[in-house]
């Protein structure tokens, strides 16, 4: 801010006197973003920007499909005979 001293200049402008001098310091919000694309940029084997999903174990299927006749076999087969039917039945 300045202040007016009352005094002039050779030319008749006003001398002024610095009052207050303020630092404002300023802040903005990072961007998600740019930070992100840095650093994916900057060092890519740390900073990937995927999903890795990784799947362990095994996979199995417990059925007992020598206890069904032949009839019943055939029905799975032609998709005639539902999941539900064939847990009802048991």
């Amino acid at each position: 801010m300045t202040a007016d001293t009352g005094k002039k200049d050779d030319n008749g402008k006003p001398i002024v006197r610095v009052k207050e001098h303020v630092v404002t310091d300023k802040h903005y919000q990072p961007v998600p973003a740019a930070v992100i694309f840095a650093l994916t940029n900057r060092d890519p084997d740390n900073w990937k920007n995927r999903q890795e999903n990784k799947v362990s174990g095994e996979v199995g299927i417990k059925s007992s499909l020598e206890s069904l006749s032949d009839e019943e076999l055939q029905k799975i087969v032609d998709g005639d005979e539902t999941d539900q039917e064939r847990n009802t039945d048991s």
